[in-house]
């Protein structure tokens, strides 16, 4: 189910999404539910991401069963064959994702001021891996996509500049 992923996600993403706002430094203890769901909006993209790569090389699907059901997809993963149910599944889980990025954001600006310019970074590159799905019109049973450093730098510096001059 969706919760089992989540409390899989706490463990493996949202604790680690803790620890760096304690290293960090935060402004309230609201923040690390900001924390939290930044952790599980880059581990469910870290998930779509390899979904064939997950299925090929360790035979586990981290996506949750009961949604696999609902949008009908049934072999897709084990056979790397895409299908409108798939799409309609990954365009579901994608718009989860970017919901999560949005819900997460306002805990950035609650980070300590050092700390916030690295977190919005990785937020939008991983983002983006969502676009990069989109693109590759959600088929990850195959291959894994991939942001290329010349886009990483075009999302990356007006975020830094805009940082710099605000600060």
């Amino acid at each position: 189910s969706y919760e089992e992923l989540e409390h899989y996600m706490y463990g493996s993403a949202c604790t680690v999404g803790l620890i760096m706002s304690y290293v960090i430094g935060f402004k309230r203890p609201h923040t690390l539910e900001y924390a939290k769901k930044l952790g599980i909006a880059m581990q469910l993209t870290n998930f779509l991401r390899d979904i064939g790569e997950d299925y090929a090389h360790r035979g586990r699907v981290y996506m949750p069963q009961e949604e696999l059901k609902r949008f009908g997809v049934t072999d897709e993963i084990e056979t790397s064959r895409m299908s409108p149910e798939f799409v309609a599944f990954m365009k579901f889980q994608v718009s989860r994702a970017r919901r999560l990025y949005r819900e997460s954001d306002p805990g950035i600006g609650e980070l300590h001021r050092r700390g916030q310019l690295a977190v919005r970074l990785a937020s939008l590159l991983y983002e983006r891996i969502l676009t990069k799905i989109e693109e590759a019109q959600y088929n990850t049973l195959r291959s894994r996509v991939r942001t290329q450093l010349p886009e990483k730098i075009r999302v990356s510096v007006p975020i830094m500049i805009n940082h710099l001059y605000n600060s």
